[in-house]
């Protein structure tokens, strides 16, 4: 145990666990240079926090950093490096038919405080030498069996093309409770988009881990279930954000039963309380708050449909050209204006407005894009003054007449 993890207490206040968990986030931000958003804050909350739904998927190209977070966060010795030639037997270990002897495998288990590491994991499929990990609440590693269900789980993965995590192990996909895209700082117009160089390590260090132990990570769990409870109010307002997204007509449709929904939005409102902190007397997520959490749960499971991209074409006449990071950034930003406008439909927030919608997609998307003015204004008229259903496939009618009802208003 390092001497971070030492200085974790097993308390009773929850504020004593914010308090150190602000102290490992300065402790990263003094080792890596971070995008001033809050993606990788709520990723260190869910780690922080562990248990079985708080894995966390880092996704992205070569080189953006995703690694080194998780060297610093989760230990470098604890690391996984995946391979495509990997099998169950070179991860887990096995006992050699010859002699009987154990050959050890690749897997790096801590059996006092088990976290898994799993580094480049973008080559699992529904075949993956992994998929059981994620049907199961224990392990096997080199002939001993370890409980999962305080883990914390940190994945990356190198995606082409924007395929992104939809070719995971499915399995493994049901697990994922927050997902962080991290951006390309190869380009120009990546680091337009990012602002900043995730990868760049200001201080070289030994990674040891900043997460907090096993018990400790139960006990935040315990304390933020009792502390803030998800209610009924929250589920309807879940309900209402899914029911007006779909209703866009501009993604594929989401289903209120999709797992990731429910375990996203329990990991982003746990971190962002364990991240931002909390009074002494809220027991209840705000309705600003609610807002925020929407956005970050639905970033990584909204996808745009053929309408969609139809649409954006219509108005920014270079869709096709834009990156998966600029495609990524455009669907937080219209789910977080979707979220800000169920709030106010809802009543729930006070003196709501285009402004205050405004403000609130340029906090939550995650990133800003070149011609953001432009695509705000699309993405307000769409929610606006639009009718509520678009067709759902594109075509040279339905584009037609998308610019007939523009042409009109």
């Amino acid at each position: 145990m390092n001497e971070f993890e030492k200085s974790w207490p097993i308390s009773d206040d929850i504020r004593q666990f914010e308090r150190h968990a602000a102290q490992g986030l300065a402790i990263i931000e003094n080792q890596l240079i971070l995008p001033a958003d809050g993606r990788w804050d709520v990723a260190y909350g869910s780690l922080v926090q562990g248990g079985l739904a708080s894995t966390v998927h880092a996704e992205g190209d070569p080189g953006t950093g995703k690694t080194q977070f998780g060297n610093i966060v989760m230990g470098e010795q604890n690391r996984t490096d995946i391979a495509a030639t990997d099998t169950v037997e070179t991860l887990e270990g096995y006992y050699r038919p010859t002699d009987g002897k154990l050959n050890v495998g690749k897997m790096h288990i801590n059996p006092n405080d088990v976290r898994l590491f799993l580094n480049e994991i973008s080559h699992l499929r529904d075949t993956g030498p992994l998929h059981k990990y994620w049907d199961a609440n224990e392990i096997d590693i080199n002939g001993a069996i370890y409980d999962l269900s305080n883990a914390s789980t940190y994945l990356t993965s190198n995606f082409k093309d924007g395929a992104r995590s939809k070719d995971l192990d499915t399995a493994l996909r049901s697990r994922i409770g927050v997902s962080v895209l991290a951006g390309d700082n190869t380009s120009a117009i990546a680091g337009l988009i990012q602002g900043k160089d995730l990868g760049k390590v200001k201080d070289t260090v030994s990674n040891v881990g900043l997460l907090p132990p096993s018990k400790t990570r139960q006990q935040i769990r315990e304390l933020l279930s009792a502390r803030y409870p998800l209610g009924r109010s929250s589920g309807e307002y879940m309900t209402n954000v899914l029911s007006s997204l779909n209703n866009t007509g501009l993604f594929v449709p989401i289903t209120l039963t999709d797992s990731r929904i429910g375990q996203g939005w329990q990991q982003a409102v746990r971190a962002k309380r364990l991240v931002e902190g909390s009074s002494q007397k809220e027991v209840q997520i705000k309705n600003e708050d609610l807002a925020i959490v929407a956005a970050l749960a639905l970033g990584s499971v909204a996808v745009l449909n053929n309408s969609g991209n139809a649409l954006f074409q219509e108005h920014t006449a270079k869709l096709d050209r834009l990156s998966p990071i600029e495609k990524a950034v455009i669907a937080r930003r219209f789910i977080a204006a979707v979220a800000f406008k169920s709030v106010i439909d809802m009543g729930d927030f006070k003196n709501g407005d285009i402004s205050g919608m405004t403000k609130f997609m340029q906090k939550r998307s995650y990133a800003n894009i070149p011609n953001h003015d432009q695509i705000d204004g699309i993405i307000i008229d769409q929610l606006v003054n639009s009718p509520k259903q678009l067709p759902q496939e594109s075509s040279n009618e339905s584009r037609s007449r998308f610019r007939l009802r523009r042409s009109s208003k």
